[in-house]
C-alpha cells in the first residue's frame, strides 16, 4: 500500500500537469495576440519611415531612391480623362481604381455629364480600352434614354466582381486586425507588460 505522503505528492503532481494543460491555450491565445501588436506596430513604423518627407531630407540619395522603388504606391499620379487606365493599372491601387469607377458611374446616375459626354466611359476604364465619342444622334438618345440600363460586357462583368471581392477581403482583414487590436486579451497584455518590444 502507498504511504499518505506518495498520494498526497501524486495527486499535487496531476493536479499541477492539469494547470498547465488549461494555462496553455490562454497563453498561446496571449502570444499570438502580442505577435500581431507587433507586427502591427512595426507596420506602421515602417509607414511612417517610407512616407516621410522630413526623413528622407536627411537621409543619403540613394537610400532615398531605394525606398521609393520599395513603395507600394506612386507618391502623384496623373489621370487625364479620354485616355486609359491600361498604363496605371501596374502602380496604381485596385482600391483607387475602383474609386475612379464608382465616382464616374455615381456622376452618370446624378445627371452631372460635364466632363463625362458617354455612357461607355465606366466600361471602357474598367476593361483598359481608350474612350470613344458617340456620335451627335446615339448621343442624344443616350440622353434621353438614362433609365434603360446598358448591357454590360462579360470581360468587364467579371473584373469589377473579382475587384469587389478583393475589396471585401481586405475589409474583413482590417476589420479582424482592429478587432483584434481592441480585443481584451491585447489590452490586458499592455497593462501587465507597460510596452510592446518591437520586432
Amino acid at each position: 500500500t502507498a504511504s499518505p505522503t506518495s498520494r498526497f505528492t501524486s495527486t499535487m503532481a496531476t493536479s499541477t500537469m492539469n494547470d498547465r494543460k488549461m494555462e496553455r491555450p490562454t497563453m498561446e491565445k496571449q502570444g499570438r495576440a502580442q505577435r500581431l501588436a507587433k507586427q502591427i506596430e512595426f507596420l506602421s513604423l515602417l509607414e511612417m519611415f517610407v512616407y516621410n518627407r522630413a526623413l528622407f531630407a536627411c537621409c543619403p540619395h540613394k537610400v532615398t531612391e531605394a525606398v521609393k522603388r520599395c513603395r507600394a504606391t506612386e507618391p502623384s499620379l496623373l489621370i487625364e480623362p479620354g485616355k486609359p487606365l491600361r498604363r496605371t493599372r501596374r502602380f496604381l491601387p485596385q482600391q483607387l481604381r475602383q474609386a475612379v469607377i464608382n465616382s464616374i458611374i455615381n456622376r452618370k446616375k446624378n445627371g452631372d455629364d460635364d466632363s463625362c459626354d458617354d455612357t461607355g466611359d465606366d466600361n471602357s476604364m474598367g476593361s483598359g480600352s481608350p474612350l470613344l465619342a458617340l456620335p451627335g444622334k446615339e448621343a442624344s438618345q443616350e440622353s434621353n434614354s438614362t433609365i434603360e440600363p446598358q448591357p454590360m460586357d462579360p470581360e468587364m462583368r467579371r473584373s469589377l466582381e473579382m475587384i469587389m471581392n478583393e475589396l471585401t477581403s481586405i475589409k474583413r482583414e482590417i476589420e479582424g486586425l482592429k478587432s483584434r487590436r481592441n480585443s481584451t486579451i491585447y489590452q490586458t497584455i499592455q497593462d501587465t507588460e507597460g510596452r510592446l518590444f518591437r520586432a
